[in-house]
């Protein structure tokens, strides 16, 4: 029970939320409301895991249909990201979450591609060539040796997130709140008149990403790029969104998913869709390969993944741990896969496990033939880290930070090992067969017909189905709600009252408030543990008559 000092903190703190509640009101929004199909998804996995992924799937393909509308602007951007390169300029991509995931998943593939040319496959080699030879034409690379040009042609991609690449491994709380924090990271990293911006936003709303935008419009002359995925109309009413929609400086694209598979999980067919659009107008694909993508996906039967889901599920039910053991081609967007587990469900985080005082994880990663942390961390984005060392930011998200995370061989069996560690093994070899490997269960798909960013986004989407279904089979999730969702900054607590109020609603307790409802939250979150899902924990309290404060009257707030 909170003392009566926590108590006058949490209620501050609420109060400090209500006051500004109505920027992040956000339910309103399609990428934020439930499924038509997936409103009992939380049955689904209990009772037919394989009609869960077949709905799953169908959702994605739709995500994938919509990209496909969009040729007209696919083709635009592929045309001013060919200018910006051919005139000397950069090419930056941000986002924040999950968009800030899916930014440095493309700069990774950027660099890897160039990095490993001699390597690639003889067709993807003779289209890779075909490609560098056109974004470099007139440019100050044209006439230059190949070598020469993949060499220039590496550093004039720049991909950044909210928070820095701690944020990465370790949410930044709050920080997608500061818009002027995002400003100074793009200046930081010398973002130019020449350049261009690509800023993806799930919502459309994301203070930090309309901030860099917002700021890179002021810099540069050329049209700055944002991708989103909800209808303009459900934006107008949030002030910092129709400031960039109103800007003739920005280049709009609304990728117009609706509901996510499960209910505000962005990191799911919204950025599956951002992602095949920015990336895949870096890399001039056509709208055959998205099509080639699609009819791979419609025609993949990834009833597969169920035993993989069980196991692991079983794993972690009896107390065991698993080990991820990715090689390079899969690193970065399994990783991203993993790291996103904590704030979508409050599962264990990574935890560097050299650390005695860190809470344990059930999950761990490494990215083999790596030999320290620094050198994963180089594999995973194929770049020095990018750290924030502000004086608000850098015990957070600075290098002594992020160091403190290792994820290479060295640290495969410290502190655990045995027969409670299992491998899970992902890998892609140089004929582009994925294999996915846990304990006993093994499988392989080969994707070979599918351009290399397809592959990538194959592997995304095959992985978030399995996390999102696997998280069901621990109950992470109530419905198709995330009731399980950590309130890590003001929109996800906005979520979790929205969640709290509808499940109450739901059950015949729709006496509580908004308010209420956030002074409960607020107070819970003062003493949540690791392991603990707040919105559940809030509704409990309430719909058994708990008073919305700790188990008495509100506490007295000096001086009023």
């Amino acid at each position: 029970m909170l003392n009566e000092a926590q108590r006058l903190q949490a209620r501050a703190e609420a109060d400090e939320f209500l006051l500004v509640k109505d920027k992040f009101q956000l339910g309103h929004l399609p990428t934020e409301q439930s499924h038509p199909e997936t409103r009992n998804m939380d049955e689904l996995v209990r009772d037919d895991l394989g009609q869960a992924i077949n709905v799953f799937k169908k959702i994605d393909i739709n995500a994938i249909e919509t990209v496909l509308a969009q040729g007209r602007q696919f083709n635009a951007m592929k045309a001013d990201m060919r200018d910006t390169l051919r005139k000397g300029g950069r090419i930056f991509f941000y986002g924040c979450g999950a968009t800030g995931r899916l930014s440095l998943s493309t700069g990774y593939m950027w660099r890897y591609m160039l990095d490993n040319y001699d390597e690639l496959p003889k067709a993807v080699k003779k289209r890779f060539y075909n490609h560098i030879r056109s974004i470099t034409k007139g440019s100050d690379l044209d006439g230059l040796p190949l070598k020469d040009r993949i060499k220039g042609l590496r550093g004039r991609i720049v991909d950044f997130m909210t928070g820095g690449d701690v944020a990465l491994v370790n949410s930044i709380e709050s920080a997608e709140d500061y818009p002027e924090w995002a400003a100074e990271h793009l200046r930081d990293l010398g973002f130019g008149r020449n350049d261009l911006l690509i800023a993806s936003t799930e919502g459309g709303e994301t203070p930090s990403v309309l901030g860099a935008l917002e700021e890179a419009a002021n810099i540069s002359d050329r049209q700055q790029y944002l991708t989103y995925c909800n209808p303009d109309r459900t934006l107008e009413n949030i002030e910092r969104s129709k400031r960039a929609l109103d800007d003739p400086r920005i280049t709009k694209i609304c990728l117009n998913s609706g509901p996510m598979a499960l209910a505000g999980s962005t990191r799911l067919q919204a950025t599956t869709m951002q992602q095949l659009l920015a990336e895949g107008a870096l890399f001039g694909l056509s709208q055959k390969d998205i099509k080639q993508f699609r009819d791979f996906t419609a025609k993949t039967d990834f009833s597969f993944m169920a035993p993989f889901i069980e196991k692991e599920a079983q794993i972690n039910l009896q107390g065991d741990n698993i080990s991820y053991r990715l090689d390079e081609r899969v690193a970065n967007i399994v990783f991203t896969d993993v790291t996103e587990r904590n704030p979508t469900f409050s599962y264990p985080p990574l935890k560097h496990i050299f650390d005695e005082h860190a809470n344990p994880s059930s999950t761990y990663v490494v990215i083999k033939d790596t030999k320290q942390g620094k050198d994963a961390f180089w594999t995973l984005l194929r770049r020095d880290p990018d750290t924030l060392e502000t004086e608000a930011l850098k015990d957070r998200a600075g290098m002594e930070t992020l160091l403190k995370f290792d994820f290479s061989e060295a640290a495969t069996h410290r502190g655990i090992s045995g027969e409670s560690l299992h491998i899970f093994d992902i890998s892609q070899n140089e004929n582009s067969k994925v294999s996915f490997q846990l304990d006993d269960l093994k499988h392989e798909i080969d994707l070979s017909a599918l351009h290399p960013v397809c592959q990538q986004l194959f592997v995304k989407m095959t992985m978030n189905m399995h996390s999102t279904l696997f998280m069901g089979k621990l109950d992470r999730y109530k419905g198709n709600w995330m009731s399980w969702v950590k309130p890590s900054n003001n929109k996800l607590i906005d979520r979790c009252v929205r969640y709290v109020q509808d499940m109450l609603e739901n059950e015949g307790h729709g006496e509580h408030s908004y308010e209420d409802i956030c002074y409960a939250l607020f107070e819970e979150r003062m003493e949540l543990a690791v392991n603990e899902p707040i919105v559940l924990k809030v509704f409990d309290r309430l719909s058994k008559g708990g008073d919305a404060y700790n188990r008495g009257a509100a506490p007295t707030t000096p001086g009023l």
